[in-house]
């Protein structure tokens, strides 16, 4: 091959990699204005989502919900969920509230809405995208276990933890994402990186959640 073909054919790569760097960026925001998240695993069972809150209350009711809960003993007979929704171009920061009667139903659920900044709300799905959070193993985040020898194997566990959980539903397909007492157990097994992420992608949309800033007098509610 001559050395002025080598040329072309550099200079051909070249000009491609800079488009790509340009319209890769451009194409991943819309991606997410369009509610897109990707990668996306569905793992929930029938069962899950029989017994899901949100999807009982959400299946083709919006374009992408992540809904966020801690559970814990102490509160095990109230429900309540930080939720971020996209629903028809416009995103929305929201909130569902339930209690457990003596009798055991659940009251009907309070639902309610508020329209937030779109350019926020992408940034927080951005991250969530970058950080892999719909595809953390659960199998990983569910290890609490360590060999110490050949046949000795040890459990850690902690009592009243609290099970931090992600129900994220996208297409009308759900995918469930939690762990309990992260912090203890990955202090006890830090080689659980799986762990280590879903603890930075739980305080950034905590944060983030908050710090969200609602527009106009656009709500929606339930």
């Amino acid at each position: 091959m001559s050395s002025e073909c080598e040329r072309s054919i550099m200079e051909l790569v070249r000009k491609i990699c800079i488009v790509l760097l340009i319209l890769l960026p451009v194409l991943f925001i819309a991606s997410i204005a369009d509610g897109q998240i990707k990668p996306f695993k569905a793992n929930a069972t029938d069962k899950q989502k029989t017994e899901s809150v949100i999807y009982k209350n959400f299946v083709n009711e919006c374009d992408l919900m992540i809904a966020y809960t801690r559970e814990n003993y102490w509160w095990h007979a109230k429900r309540y969920y930080s939720l971020l929704a996209l629903n028809k171009g416009r995103w929305y920061r929201g909130y569902l509230f339930s209690e457990q009667l003596k009798s055991g139903k659940w009251t009907y659920p309070k639902i309610r809405f508020e329209e937030v900044d779109a350019d926020s709300a992408m940034a927080m799905i951005g991250y969530l995208n970058k950080a892999g959070l719909y595809t953390l193993s659960q199998d990983s985040l569910n290890i609490d276990t360590k060999i110490v020898d050949e046949d000795k194997v040890r459990k850690f566990s902690v009592s009243d933890g609290v099970n931090y959980k992600f129900e994220i539903l996208y297409k009308n397909e759900l995918a469930i994402v939690e762990a309990y007492s992260p912090e203890y157990l990955l202090s006890k097994l830090p080689e659980i990186k799986t762990r280590e992420a879903f603890i930075k992608c739980r305080d950034w949309f905590v944060r983030k959640y908050d710090e969200l800033e609602p527009i106009g007098e656009y709500h929606l509610s339930y």
